[in-house]
């Protein structure tokens, strides 16, 4: 049963709270990715790549939509 992001556990805190890095934002994305698919062991590149694709999918797309 997949969750829904309301309904999700806090991922791991950056580690420093001030500054939010592209590795943190893919950490989180991974723990989020890993979440979904019932906490399996032994697929935590797979988890990183796909947070990692779709975190800077997402920043480019951002990056085109600003003026």
């Amino acid at each position: 049963m997949k969750r829904t992001k309301s309904s999700r556990p806090a991922p791991p805190a950056p580690a420093s709270s001030k500054v939010i890095t592209l590795d943190d934002k893919i950490r989180e994305q991974a723990y989020y990715h890993w979440i979904d698919n019932g906490c399996p062991n032994g697929d935590d590149l797979g988890h990183w790549f796909a947070a990692e694709q779709q975190v800077l999918t997402t920043l480019a797309e951002d990056h085109v939509a600003s003026p």
